[in-house]
């Protein structure tokens, strides 16, 4: 896979965004946009302050087409285990990272994640929690 099929510009902010699989985006966008073709290949903005969510050369899904819209909007990482940017900080501020690591670990071996279709990039989230470190 080339770069420029992993990696893309969102058309609205120009933040780097990811390739997305499409059983992730039916999983996430409102029907009846969740039952339409989708041919071409999508990203996903990980910009949270950006109104663009899925987009292609051709069409565009803003956030508030998505399901998980109100997650997205308060800061939501986890999406398997319902874990916000917010408890991560908090965790943070009282000098708990490793026990915050270890709680997710446990949860994450302890029951299936399913990340490439609760979260709308497709993607786990422990790579998002290590760079807010």
């Amino acid at each position: 896979m080339t770069k420029s099929n992993r990696n893309q510009s969102c058309p609205q902010c120009g933040q780097s965004a990811s390739k997305v699989r499409e059983v992730t985006m039916r999983h996430h966008l409102l029907f009846p946009r969740s039952n339409e073709h989708l041919e071409d290949s999508f990203f996903y903005c990980r910009n949270a302050q950006c109104k663009t969510a899925y987009f292609s050369a051709n069409i565009h899904y803003s956030v508030e087409q998505l399901q998980s819209q109100q997650q997205i909007k308060d800061g939501m990482i986890c999406f398997c285990f319902g874990i916000s940017e917010a408890v991560f900080y908090s965790y943070q501020k009282a000098g708990n990272i490793k026990l915050f690591f270890q709680q997710l670990d446990h949860l994450a071996y302890q029951s299936e994640c399913h990340c490439k279709i609760k979260n709308p990039a497709g993607t786990g989230c422990l790579k998002i929690f290590k760079a807010l470190c």
